[in-house]
């Protein structure tokens, strides 16, 4: 029986290499569905195959390119296969819509269940029925210690191996979930309104002015890839695991997010909305969570000008306490004490 074909809308490319072959892909959009990440096309060209990622993204912009343009620029220099790809995608693109199975989304919650506070939700708000169950995914059990709980242990001499360990709260891990998802979202307004121009220290931006100056310089595709991974964090925590940050820029996305947790939790009233949390200090000590979920802090030095220079892996300061490189090009590099991302993943952006 053949598969239901049912209309997508084309938001965002991507691009993803691996040792023997590039990867584009495209996230398609589905009402009433969670944002699904889909392949386009694969390349043994890194360089091309950000080149044609960068094109497709055009079709994209608000004032979109040609497609017969972007399509032109490639016919002699890819394969047929490829290049039929790549025009299959151009074309669908520019009309606005892609046509996906049924398997490929997955359905949103359409509404919250019966015992949660109904609450109303200012239109700049994440909707509840789009957060996740944070209270079965970190329920409050004594198996498990917060960050506060085992602060007190050490602090009394306890043995730190007792069986218990560390777990966010379920109001921790939704003001973290939040906070990213924030992110993410002010982070694809400023790629849609200025793409990869430099960025300006003035009211016309909500996220990437808040990066060091260093990466303000960056283009669109990299910006992309910021946003990745504050859509990779999120999933972390959707899924009932602490976030692990696994290059730079997860590590900085996280330290921002943590930042924002009390304005988050206020914004969205989660006190009203976990009221039987019963793990309640850590709310009010982010600097200690973040001591478990976080590898370190050497990514906030990019903001000290009297360190400036620290990012490149030969300065004498980095060299002394063994930073490793903080330069922009090398956040999204996986660190080498955790496993990297399936490049298949699919998430939801918030």
């Amino acid at each position: 029986m053949p598969a239901t074909i049912h209309d997508a809308l084309p938001a965002q490319f991507y691009s993803q290499h691996a040792t023997s072959k590039s990867t584009v892909f495209v996230v398609l959009h589905r009402a009433g569905h969670y944002p699904a990440l889909q392949s386009v096309l694969t390349c043994t060209d890194p360089a091309l195959c950000e080149e044609m990622c960068r094109q497709l993204n055009t079709l994209i912009d608000p004032d979109p390119a040609d497609p017969a343009t972007v399509i032109a620029a490639f016919k002699s220099r890819i394969p047929a296969p490829v290049f039929a790809s790549l025009r299959q995608a151009a074309e669908w693109t520019a009309e606005g819509w892609w046509p996906v199975a049924s398997h490929v989304h997955h359905p949103r919650p359409t509404d919250a269940t019966d015992d949660e506070p109904q609450l109303e939700d200012p239109l700049y708000l994440i909707p509840r029925a789009e957060w996740p169950d944070f209270t079965a995914l970190f329920p409050a059990t004594t198996a498990r210690h917060t960050a506060t709980d085992i602060e007190a242990a050490e602090d009394d001499d306890e043995d730190e191996d007792d069986g218990k360990e560390f777990q966010l709260t379920a109001k921790s891990a939704a003001t973290l979930w939040l906070a990213l998802a924030q992110l993410v979202i002010d982070a694809e307004e400023d790629l849609d309104e200025h793409g990869g121009a430099a960025v300006a220290d003035n009211d016309e931006w909500l996220f990437f002015n808040r990066l060091p100056t260093l990466s303000w310089g960056q283009d669109a595709q990299w910006r992309r890839l910021v946003i990745q991974a504050g859509i990779d964090l999120q999933h972390d925590i959707a899924a009932g695991r602490e976030p692990e940050p696994r290059n730079n820029a997860e590590e900085l996305l996280l330290h921002l997010a943590i930042e924002d947790a009390d304005e988050i939790t206020e914004e969205y009233d989660l006190d009203t909305v976990y009221p039987t949390d019963t793990y309640t200090d850590d709310r009010d000590d982010w600097a200690m969570i973040a001591e478990y979920i976080t590898q370190d802090s050497d990514v906030l030095m990019l903001y000290d000008p009297d360190l400036a220079g620290i990012e490149h892996p030969d300065s004498l300061h980095n060299k002394a306490h063994g930073i490793g490189d903080l330069r922009p090009g090398n956040w999204m590099t996986w660190f080498r004490n955790v496993e990297s991302r399936d490049p298949a993943r699919i998430h939801a952006s918030h």
